[in-house]
């Protein structure tokens, strides 16, 4: 049996999401591999309450910086190993999963799912982040450099 805490976080989370109007957020994104993720991530009470739980100690500073890089990588791979999905991840990119973590963070905030001051900076904050890592992605890839990331 779950903990009462357990109980009533996934309790909450159910109500948010079943309240959640997910297709003004997959009206944003272009690939499908993408969207089909996120409708899987948000069919998961579980795997939405681990990702608010690692979102949660992200905001804690009401910030998002280096200091939040390890949480990121647990956010990334939590979103990776959604388990019993049938995932179409031999398609997906590393920007395909920046974009989810990004449309992560806005429906977690525009949503309140977590409490933060000052929302709509953090999520300015968020998405200049994501784009300087696609831009540093992009920019590896064109100097050809394969020695030292072997893995884009």
């Amino acid at each position: 049996m779950e903990p009462i805490i357990d109980q009533v976080v996934i309790s909450e989370t159910d109500k948010k999401l079943s309240n959640l109007h997910l297709d003004k957020y997959l009206t944003l994104l272009e690939n499908d591999d993408v969207k089909k993720i996120i409708i899987l991530l948000t069919n998961d009470s579980n795997a939405v309450k681990d990702v608010l739980n690692i979102i949660q100690l992200i905001i804690v500073d009401n910030k998002i910086d280096s200091s939040d890089i390890q949480l990121l990588i647990a956010l990334f791979k939590k979103i990776v190993n959604l388990h019993g999905s049938d995932l179409p991840l031999k398609d997906m990119t590393f920007v395909n999963f920046l974009n989810i973590i990004n449309i992560v963070f806005q429906i977690v905030i525009k949503e309140k799912m977590v409490d933060i001051k000052n929302p709509d900076e953090f999520l300015t904050e968020t998405n200049k982040i994501i784009n300087l890592i696609i831009e540093g992605e992009q920019a590896i890839k064109a100097v050809g450099c394969t020695k030292c990331l072997p893995c884009l």
